[in-house]
């Protein structure tokens, strides 16, 4: 007997990981995988069963789905990553918390690529490493700063109460989650997942810009297809990124066959359509897009930079007061006014605590204590910065724009690098969308949503920016590598 247990503890001391072991046995981890979501599921279901209930839990079916899925994933990781953008438009189920959020369909892939990584990281290859790059060092120092801003929030702020601590942790998870979906995708996604997932973003984007119009007079016509557009998968960010990745493969991708030059530019029309006729009333919505499209036109133009941006001034000026009809029509004036009331309110909760603001969530519960146009009332600041500044202190704010300046800076870079063709035209896509996000960040919190308005609802749209953003570092990555084995 203790000569057993002694082979026993020679065994695990010399046994060791490695590539070649988990490729010789990836198919008995894959069935005890899948044994072991079974069994979980079904300890959910006996119960329930017992009790009376013969309806088949939610949460079998899921595990059943999930016991494949995970089968796929383990011999395809990519298609993890492959998955989620059109997860992020079309998808609109998600994952019951026990409270009001659900997580929905794309937020459960990033966490699924995110663990395939660390563990090709830890077991297969039995190396942690990352990219060194600043843009690295400022996603990791945003997840830093937002745990930091959480400790932080546990101040009894004024002496009043916090947010639930469900909330504070939800919404120090969204910045997790923003930064965690920019560095896997950075590190690894592939020139082939890149283009399948502009491809995604392109058709997808299209189909729904196609047929709105169409559902303002025939809504059972097209209902059968937009149901599958969630709550949230089109805020500001998926009206950004579509029109600047669009754009940018139209202008940039002259490798493109004419057939698809032709669907493309019939896409940017009917944005045009959805943004300037049937939306004109959502800033939002059409404003951050024009904005980082004008980028886009301006840097394709070498030769009319100056005269482009002097007519620019020219028409600003002169056509002033029909300009700011557009921008203030509806109820956009009396927004606006109210913002500037609820940020000079905001200004005072950030004076209690400007480094690392009063916590994720916490503002909103404080807000009382200063009325607003003489109501004691909760409100959020339906602005990016003014959140960021609250909730995480100009230590998070900071950081948040330097990551942004730094893809800008990155793109600057590898404009002219890039193959041309795709390669080129993603990397300019990339800089006018960043710059269209910058903008939309000052109009809503779309970029990193705020618990206690759009959420994790929202954080669908918000979603692609990351994927993209560090889909160019992923290119940068990929563009280095091959220039080494070139090189070698």
């Amino acid at each position: 007997m203790l000569r057993r247990v002694s082979q026993s503890l020679n065994f695990f001391r010399t046994f060791q990981f490695s590539r070649s072991w988990f490729e010789q046995n990836r198919p008995v981890l894959v069935r005890l995988a899948v044994f072991l979501v079974l069994i979980v599921s079904l300890f959910y279901m006996v119960p329930r069963v017992v009790v009376g209930d013969h309806r088949i839990p939610t949460l079998f079916v899921l595990g059943i789905f999930a016991a494949a899925g995970l089968v796929v994933l383990l011999r395809y990781p990519t298609l993890a990553l492959l998955a989620i953008v059109p997860a992020t438009i079309a998808i609109p189920y998600g994952l019951g918390t026990g409270t009001e959020t659900v997580l929905p369909a794309s937020v459960l892939l990033v966490f699924v690529a995110l663990g395939l990584w660390v563990l090709d990281m830890l077991v297969v290859k039995r190396e942690f490493h990352l990219m060194r790059h600043r843009l690295v060092i400022a996603a990791l120092l945003m997840v830093g700063s937002s745990l930091l801003s959480f400790a932080m929030g546990q101040v009894p702020w004024f002496y009043y109460q916090h947010a639930p601590i469900t909330a504070q942790l939800g919404g120090t998870m969204l910045y997790i989650l923003a930064a965690a979906t920019f560095l896997v995708v950075a590190h690894c996604v592939t020139r082939r997942v890149l283009i399948w997932s502009v491809a995604a973003l392109i058709v997808l984007g299209g189909v729904y810009v196609f047929l709105r119009p169409i559902s303002e007079r025939d809504y059972w016509l097209t209902w059968p297809v937009l149901r599958f557009y969630a709550n949230g998968s089109t805020g500001s960010l998926f009206w950004v990124w579509l029109f600047c990745i669009t754009l940018a493969q139209l202008v940039y991708n002259r490798k493109m066959h004419l057939l698809l030059q032709i669907g493309i530019g019939a896409v940017l029309v009917a944005f045009l359509y959805n943004a300037f006729i049937m939306g004109r009333d959502w800033t939002s919505g059409w404003l951050p897009p024009m904005i980082g499209g004008a980028v886009i036109l301006f840097l394709a133009s070498k030769k009319f930079r100056i005269p482009l941006v002097l007519a620019a001034i020219l028409i600003l000026v002169i056509n002033f007061d029909q300009i700011r009809s557009v921008v203030m029509v509806g109820d956009n004036e009396y927004s606006l006014m109210t913002r500037l009331d609820a940020w000079a309110i905001l200004f005072k909760i950030i004076a209690a605590s400007p480094i690392l603001g009063v916590g994720p969530a916490n503002y909103y519960f404080l807000t009382p204590l200063f009325p607003i146009r003489g109501y004691a009332v909760q409100f959020n600041s339906h602005n990016n910065y003014i959140d960021l500044l609250a909730q995480t202190g100009i230590v998070g704010l900071g950081i948040f724009i330097w990551l942004l300046a730094e893809v800008i800076l990155l793109g600057m870079r590898m404009r002219d690098e890039a193959a041309e063709g795709f390669d080129r035209a993603f990397v300019y896509g990339v800089i006018g969308g960043t710059v269209g996000t910058l903008a939309a960040g000052m109009l809503g919190d779309w970029v990193i949503p705020f618990v206690y308005n759009v959420g994790y609802a929202g954080f669908r749209a918000s979603l692609l920016g990351w994927f993209f953003m560090g889909g160019l570092l992923g290119l940068y990555r990929l563009n280095r590598a091959q220039s080494a084995a070139q090189a070698a």
